[in-house]
Formats: structure tokens, sequence, C-alpha cells
């Protein structure tokens, strides 16, 4: 569904991206792994288009080049992310920041609304109030309730369990779990939490100071501490 050849981006003068190469198939849960600073949340930006690619290839969905798109055309193909840090609209409410989220589809947005809340009940019982007067982990079932309400045929997931109470993650998981078996859709998963990780993706790349050293089975490194020492920091 989506490939990376030599994929290079940077900020200004400095450069984060060297050259990643990964793949993901259609219907997978594919994690990225590695310690802080290597270069994940930047590959989930060049991926979305909201960091142009200075070098490589982004390939979508049988071969088409997307390497050059907008953000908003990536979104229109069903590229969708939720960024770390969850950006909700904290002066709009629920329902709002809901809303915000099917505007650019061309779909009934008030219906797609209605269809995610089914599956986020909390959510449902706070649609009036200011996304900022959530907690962490609300915000978060939130910035994912947001996303599917765009149709997305892949998430790129930004660090989903930080900073988020024990309780909240279970929903989390539970979530994207079922919309991964239920609706088919695709997911990258960016993760400092190899729990959480692995209770999620079969496979993992892992990043060294912005390349992808490592393609593992994610039982391999729960099971290996050298790996984890070696590329996590654990």
């Amino acid at each position: 569904m989506l490939r990376a050849a030599d994929l290079r981006a940077g900020y200004g003068l400095t450069p984060v991206l060297a050259g990643v190469n990964l793949e993901v198939g259609k219907g997978e849960i594919v994690a990225v792994l590695g310690r802080n600073g290597m270069g994940k949340t930047t590959l989930l930006r060049t991926l979305m288009g909201l960091l142009p690619a200075r070098a490589g290839t982004i390939s979508w969905n049988g071969g088409r080049d997307i390497s050059k798109l907008p953000a908003h055309a990536r979104a229109r193909l069903g590229l969708t992310y939720v960024p770390q840090g969850r950006e909700i609209f904290s002066g709009l409410t629920v329902l709002e920041n809901l809303r915000l989220g099917g505007l650019a589809t061309g779909q009934d947005v008030e219906r797609k609304v209605g269809e995610v809340l089914r599956a986020f009940p909390m959510l449902r019982e706070k649609l009036s109030e200011r996304g900022g007067s959530l907690s962490g982990g609300q915000q978060q079932l939130l910035a994912l309730a947001r996303a599917l309400v765009a149709s997305p045929k892949m998430l790129l997931l930004d660090e989903p369990s930080e900073g988020i109470q024990p309780s909240i993650l279970e929903q989390i998981l539970e979530r994207v779990r079922t919309i991964n078996r239920e609706q088919g859709i695709t997911v990258l998963l960016v993760e400092q939490n190899l729990e959480f990780a692995a209770a999620l993706a079969e496979r993992a790349y892992i990043m060294n100071k912005g390349v992808v050293v490592r393609e593992l089975p994610i039982a391999r490194i729960v099971e290996d501490p050298e790996i984890q020492r070696e590329y996590m920091g654990v």
C-alpha cells in the first residue's frame, strides 16, 4: 500500500532522514521503533507531505508516486496522520473537532461523525465540551476519532501511547485493532512503548540516525534484550 525508497528529508540545513526504505502492505499494522531523535516523527511528517522530501520516492497503493503531492491531496487519497501530542483544536468543541476531520473528504460529514461516535462512546458524552478540557487520554481518543471521520485507508500514528493512562491505552489498542480487523485500515505506528507496539504490530522497522537499520518480527525484538539496549535504550 505504501512504500518509501531512499527517502531523505530534514529541517533547514539539518538533514534528518538519510535514505529510509520501508514498505507497508494493505491491511498490515507495522511499527517503527527507535530512540528519540532518530527521525521517526520526521518520517511520518514526510510521508504525509507536511515536510517535503528532498530525495527518494513515496509510492502509494499500487505504485503511484505521491512524493510531490501536498498533504491535503494525500489525505484525499486516504492517508491520514494522527500527530504526536494530539494537536486537537483546544478551543473548539469535541463535535467541531470531529467535523473538521471530514471537511475535505466530500462525504456526508454528519453521517460519518455519527458512525465514528458509535465506536467512541466516551466522546459522545462530551460533544459540547471544549477539546482543551479533556484529559490527555481523552484528547488522544478524539485525535484518533477525528482521523477516522476522514474514512482513511491508512493511518500514520505517532506515539499514541505517550503520557496516556492505562485505562485509555486499552481503549486505544482496542479501537486500532478493531478498525484494522473490521475495516481493513492499514496502520504505520511510531512508538517508544515496545509493549504497546507489540500488542498491535507483527513486524517492525528499527530506525537509527535517520535510516532503517533492522526489519524484524516484533516478537523477536520483545524477546531480545540486546536489540532493545542497542536500538531503543531499554
